[in-house]
C-alpha cells in the first residue's frame, strides 16, 4: 500500500508472508522452509532470524549502501538471466528477466530488445 504524496510515493506498507511449516498446499504451486530443508522449525526463531537479516538490509539501504543489496536481490529472484517463457497483452514470449529498472519496473530482453513491464503486465508461464 502506497501513500502518494502528488505523483510521488511518500510512504508504503509492505506486507510479507512466510511459509515455516506447511506441508501441503492445495490449488497452487507452494513451498516452505520444512520442504526446503526437510525438518520442522521453531517460529521464533525464523521470526528473530529473519527480523535481524531485515533489519541488516534495512540499515545499509538508509545508509546509502545499495551496491552489496542488488547481486542478494537478483540472487533470489525467480527467472533472473534465465530463459523463461512470459504472457504480456501481445502474446506468449521466451525471455529473460535482465533487472529492475529504477522506477521498479520488470526489465527482460525478449526478440533483441529490453522491454520494461510494470505491476500486472506480465505473466508468468509454467
Amino acid at each position: 500500500e502506497n501513500n502518494l504524496k502528488g505523483s510521488r510515493v511518500e510512504s508504503s506498507i509492505v506486507g510479507i508472508g512466510l511459509n515455516i511449516n506447511q506441508s501441503i498446499f492445495e490449488g497452487f504451486k507452494g513451498t516452505s522452509l520444512f520442504l526446503e530443508i526437510g525438518r520442522k522449525l521453531e517460529v521464533r526463531e525464523v521470526l528473530l532470524t529473519f527480523a535481524l537479516q531485515f533489519d541488516a538490509i534495512w540499515n545499509s539501504i538508509e545508509n546509502g549502501l545499495l551496491e552489496g543489496i542488488a547481486p542478494l536481490y537478483f540472487k533470489s529472484m525467480l527467472g533472473y538471466k534465465q530463459i523463461r517463457k512470459y504472457e504480456d497483452n501481445v502474446g506468449v514470449f521466451i525471455g529473460i528477466i535482465e533487472g529492475v529498472s529504477p522506477s521498479g519496473k520488470l526489465v527482460i530482453y525478449r526478440n533483441g530488445d529490453l522491454k520494461e513491464y510494470d505491476l500486472k503486465e506480465l505473466k508468468f508461464i509454467w
